[in-house]
């Protein structure tokens, strides 16, 4: 399961890495074919391989994982950031002392529908306030992100990478680590 902006990075690796292990036995294979082998005496002798074959490209099957999973890794980087930085946000809220007025426990729970499915740009401005750069950085990636995840019309405001969205992420999330214990 992917629960942190590590594991996300894992599945990316092993996804691309699969991908092209894949790509690179297919064109093995394909070379196979060259050298007076068919596909159906080389791979395709595996049932699993031979119908994918009925009508399907493997090469071309492959490329389209690999067009597509640069932008699809993106979606998931976020969406796993925005997801751990809601959870620490309550976990914050959660520490403070309760107040027993019924306004404030009434503000109390206005704080925490917010943080829990308000706006995420609102988070993300409130932590990056003493360092704008980077918080424009998760912008852009968030942006990026919003794109891939209503369909890529148009053209992007700006383009990411998968290695330039998770540094950035990462980044944002040593904003909310607690700072470590001072020596006295």
């Amino acid at each position: 399961m992917i629960r942190s902006l590590r594991d996300a990075q894992e599945w990316h690796r092993s996804a691309r890495t699969l991908a092209r292990l894949i790509q690179r036995l297919v064109a093995q294979h394909l070379n196979d074919e060259s050298r007076d082998k068919t596909l159906g005496e080389t791979i395709f002798r595996d049932k699993e391989f031979g119908a994918a074959d009925a009508g399907i490209s493997l090469p071309k099957m492959v490329e389209t994982v690999l067009d597509e999973l640069d932008d699809l890794v993106i979606l998931l980087y976020f969406s796993v950031f925005e997801a751990d930085v809601r959870e620490r946000a309550l976990q914050e809220l959660q520490n403070q002392s309760l107040p027993k007025h019924p306004i404030l426990t009434k503000v109390f729970q206005s704080a925490k529908d917010e943080i829990e499915s308000g706006s995420f740009k609102r988070l993300t401005d409130a932590y990056g306030q003493d360092v704008p750069e980077l918080r424009t950085q998760v912008d852009q990636v968030r942006e990026y992100r919003n794109w891939v995840a209503h369909g890529r019309n148009g053209a992007p405001k700006n383009n990411v990478k998968p290695g330039d969205a998770l540094l950035r992420l990462k980044q944002f999330m040593t904003l909310l680590d607690p700072p470590p214990p001072v020596d006295s």
